[in-house]
């Protein structure tokens, strides 16, 4: 079906929706017939595997439906957890979720993320990849091209994904700290805090950073650590 949908929305106005389509004409003849006319979708040359994760179950029904009627293959989480333990175990090109704001928050309150507000990072990912969907042509003629390539995209995707995992990589050097002067004073730290110490895929390198060296030789002047 050969069909257009133009949205037009203004802040305290309203929303004005125009749907055009062209149907094929029939005859009255045919028109009681029990022929069916089916229109198969275009074959793909790379079929993409596919991650929905969505703990609705009707909702993930109509996605699995539609992306394998598309010709892809879609890969099932009932949530984040069982999402992440997939994409790491499949070769995942897109994934498909709602926004849990919850979920977010709990990772932040068990210490394996930064604490950061979890609605704000939402909006920035949305921000920056609704960006390249909606101004491409924009990103265009600020680099210089007439048209964005799939190396482009990639390089946006992979610069997108870098500054998500480094933003909400929790803060280790500052747990490192705090455990510290905790021990230092005989404070038990709270289970956070150790969790945030333990983070296997922390940056590793933190104790060469200036801003750790400062605190460390501020802790040993106060005597809170050795």
């Amino acid at each position: 079906m050969d069909a257009h949908l133009s949205v037009e929305s203004e802040l305290g106005v309203g929303t004005s929706m125009i749907f055009n389509a062209r149907f094929q004409c029939v005859s009255a003849d045919s028109a009681g017939s029990d022929e069916v006319l089916t229109h198969a979708p275009a074959p793909i040359d790379s079929p993409l595997n596919i991650l929905i994760v969505e703990d609705h179950l009707p909702s993930q029904y109509l996605l699995e439906q539609q992306i394998s009627y598309l010709g892809h293959h879609a890969v099932i989480a009932n949530n984040g957890q069982e999402g992440i333990a997939l994409w790491q175990k499949h070769d995942i090109d897109i994934v498909l979720t709602d926004c849990n704001i919850a979920c977010i928050q709990t990772w932040i309150d068990r210490g394996q993320i930064a604490a950061i507000d979890p609605h704000h990072l939402m909006f920035s990912i949305w921000a920056a990849t609704q960006t390249y969907a909606d101004f491409d042509w924009q990103i265009s003629a600020i680099t210089g091209k007439t048209k964005l390539e799939d190396s482009d995209y990639e390089a946006a995707t992979q610069t997108i994904i870098r500054l998500v995992l480094k933003g909400c990589e929790p803060d280790r050097a500052a747990a490192e700290l705090a455990l510290s002067a905790a021990q230092r004073l005989k404070v038990t730290p709270s289970p956070r805090i150790a969790r945030m110490r333990g983070q296997a895929w922390a940056s590793t390198d933190y104790r060469q950073s200036p801003r750790w060296l400062v605190a460390m030789g501020a802790l040993k002047d106060a005597q809170l650590i050795d």
